[in-house]
């Protein structure tokens, strides 16, 4: 029923790489991601210009985002892995189906985007509420630059910004 063919194959898997939230590399206690961790907090304190008082009121309800948009993109993602492992022999219900959960699963997701919206604009002003979705994508850009510098490639490899 569905193939995917090696171009469409390469955006879905792009696709899922882009959709990697980073706090899937925060998920055990490690001392990498202890690490990653620290730079996140310190990251997003400067850009978003914390003050202590807005940090401590903060980052348990932004961690608690994080898990649950987390485990709905798990969601998300082994629903399409299930498609790209078994969509050649999916029937058209099943095809539906799968359709049905995917489109909810990203209900899910915004829905969890307003609720803390919300959430962050009890504890913030509205400019750094705005802030926080642009500190996660530079956050994100950020590690990205540093694995392609310790793999000698692109800005952050050898004489590069990071």
């Amino acid at each position: 029923m569905i193939t995917l063919k090696s171009p469409l194959r390469k955006v879905f898997i792009f696709f899922l790489m882009s959709v990697l939230p980073v706090n899937m590399l925060f998920s055990q206690n490690s001392p990498v991601q202890e690490r990653l961790k620290a730079q996140q907090v310190a990251f997003f304190t400067e850009k978003i210009n914390l003050s202590p008082a807005e940090a401590k009121k903060f980052w348990p309800v932004y961690d608690d985002y994080s898990n649950r948009r987390e485990n709905n993109r798990m969601e998300g993602r082994n629903l399409l892995r299930s498609v790209n492992l078994n969509g050649e022999n999916m029937t058209e219900s099943e095809i539906n189906e799968t359709m049905r959960k995917y489109i909810q699963n990203q209900d899910k997701e915004h829905e969890l985007f307003l609720e803390y919206n919300k959430k962050f604009r009890n504890i913030l002003p509205p400019g750094k509420v705005l802030l926080i979705y642009v500190a996660e994508n530079q956050f994100k850009q950020y590690l990205l630059n540093q694995i392609r510098g310790r793999h000698g490639r692109g800005p952050g490899g050898p004489g590069g910004r990071f």
